[in-house]
């Protein structure tokens, strides 16, 4: 008795499991003692001590817990929430590959079976990989916390932008981000801006020399103004900053109104 009394004073288990092997003590002796002081042992060398179930249906589950390893009782008590680590990684994958592939938007829409990323290249949306349905739902968190928008509302659409670096710290872009609720879930638009205009050229948006010689005559003239006209993804904005990414030298003075400023221009003044 002095021994239990001894052992169950440094138990860590939680009351309800301790006074049951308080019991199994009495009947089995130093089978009891062992599970108080493994819980004891247990706790001084985890920074947090895995709490112990409380129900009497999971009693069997405490007295088992206390004799088992730290590093088995993630398999004994089933799958455990998943690093949240591991969304903001997965978060930053799928910014890169955008970046990587040169991609104008990412599209992530839920769907029965889980969420499809789709990425715009060249205006054409292209398959790119599929989450599962909450693994979409935590990357869609992830973009509407980093973008100062309300999470716990999923009913109305949201608007807002963010900053997103890359890895190496070599890149920073402002990204816009569109959320609206859907049947499936919510759909989340991310489009890439503040991209460098530098590596926009009018040989490599699919002009012939014909236009090309064209665009750059009227580029020349002193007065006048240029129409890019066409529908979504068609190359309107990338064959405008081609066109002002030629004109930019430090002699010129070049002032824009851009709603929103997608690409950044060297001796500009951007409104």
């Amino acid at each position: 008795m002095a021994i239990l009394s001894f052992a169950s004073r440094y138990s860590r288990l939680a009351p309800h499991p301790r006074s049951w092997v308080n019991l199994l003590s009495l009947m089995a002796g130093p089978f009891g003692w062992a599970i108080h002081f493994i819980s004891a042992q247990r706790s001084r060398n985890e920074p947090t001590a895995t709490p112990m179930p409380e129900g009497p249906c999971s009693v069997w589950t405490g007295l088992v817990q206390g004799l088992m390893p730290p590093s088995s009782i993630s398999w004994f008590r089933g799958a455990q929430p998943e690093d949240p680590h591991v969304d903001s990684r997965l978060f930053n994958e799928l910014m890169a590959s955008g970046v990587e592939q040169q991609a104008t938007d990412i599209h992530l829409e839920a769907h029965e079976q889980g969420h499809l990323a789709r990425l715009r290249v060249n205006g054409i949306l292209r398959e790119h990989k599929s989450y599962p349905l909450e693994t979409g739902e935590r990357l869609v968190a992830i973009a509407k916390v980093r973008a100062s928008l309300d999470v716990a509302d999923k009913q109305k659409p949201h608007d807002g932008r963010f900053e997103w670096k890359n890895s190496e710290g070599t890149l920073t872009l402002d990204v816009r981000v569109s959320v609206s609720p859907s049947l499936r879930g919510e759909k989340m638009a991310l489009r890439f801006l503040n991209r460098p205009a530098s590596a926009i050229d009018m040989a490599s948006l699919g002009m012939n020399e014909a236009m090309q010689r064209a665009l750059t005559r009227a580029v020349r003239h002193p007065e006048g103004f240029i129409l890019i006209a066409g529908p979504t993804g068609s190359g309107k904005t990338s064959s405008a900053y081609s066109i002002l990414s030629r004109l930019a030298k430090s002699s010129v003075n070049i002032m824009t109104i851009e709603d929103p400023i997608e690409y950044t221009l060297p001796y500009a003044t951007q409104i």
